[in-house]
């Protein structure tokens, strides 16, 4: 007699096209979200230099009109409105000398440039701030007259928008994951029951003899329900094979008993 054996959980067909599926999905969503926040933090420290040259050439059309003395209200007037945690604003000389600076107590000590770009010329550089090593920043640097004008922009603010998209992500990713991952197992639960119901019947046939019986085939035109005709039709064979076979014998056996 055949018995049917308990299949555990962790070895079952369901369990394993379900983590089939979860790490495949995972594995997607590493992938996609790894692209998108790189593109964004790219896109936002695009942005981010794209403005920093708007405010250097505002600040080139300032000093042509009114010299130092406007840059410095300029900087000023910048630094109030943004707050001097996030702008600096100074200018050096070519020995790295500080000709006049914004307050650089939340900044520390900035490198001077190493070369100052010919007058009109802007250099965009990435830096991390001194007195915060965990933030970094972009410092523009515009020649003037054997000196150098420094905007340098804290990228604190982008960091923080990025974490908001993390968020964001995570927050519609993780309840997604999770209906996936419903769907995932009933539908694995579904195949691993048509394919129970394979072993079932041809148990049933091993134990009673019993040929007559086939196994159903779905309209879903897969791999079970292939599998599932072809052992229908091993089974049409078997049944014929035998019925001819009896017929055999029981013509034998008439043979027999004639004189």
């Amino acid at each position: 007699m055949y018995s049917r054996a308990e299949v555990p959980l962790l070895k079952s067909l369901s369990f394993r096209l379900t983590l089939f599926f979860f790490l495949g999905i995972v594995s997607v969503l590493l992938v996609v979200f790894f692209i998108t926040y790189l593109s964004v933090d790219r896109l936002l420290i695009a942005n981010a230099r794209s403005e920093l040259t708007e405010d250097l050439q505002e600040g080139f059309e300032i000093y042509t009109r009114e010299g130092l003395k406007g840059l410095k209200r300029l900087a000023d007037t910048d630094t109030r409105e943004d707050g001097p945690a996030r702008l600096l604003e100074r200018v050096v000389d070519p020995h790295g000398g500080v000709v006049f600076s914004t307050d650089t107590t939340k900044w520390g000590k900035l490198p001077p440039p190493a070369v100052i770009p010919p007058y009109g010329k802007i250099q965009l550089d990435e830096i991390t701030i001194p007195a915060r090593p965990q933030e970094d920043a972009v410092m523009g640097t515009l020649g003037l007259d054997g000196k150098a004008f420094q905007i340098v922009e804290a990228l604190s603010w982008q960091e923080g928008f990025l974490e908001q998209v993390q968020k964001a992500f995570w927050t519609g990713a993780l309840p997604a994951l999770g209906l996936s991952m419903l769907a995932a197992w009933l539908m694995a639960l579904k195949a691993s029951k048509r394919i129970s119901e394979i072993d079932r019947i041809s148990k049933h046939i091993a134990q009673s003899g019993e040929l007559s019986k086939r196994v159903p085939v779905s309209k879903a035109g897969d791999e079970i329900d292939s599998l599932g005709a072809t052992f229908n039709i091993m089974l049409d064979r078997i049944q014929e094979f035998v019925h001819q076979l009896n017929e055999t014998f029981d013509n034998t056996a008439h043979d027999l008993k004639t004189p």
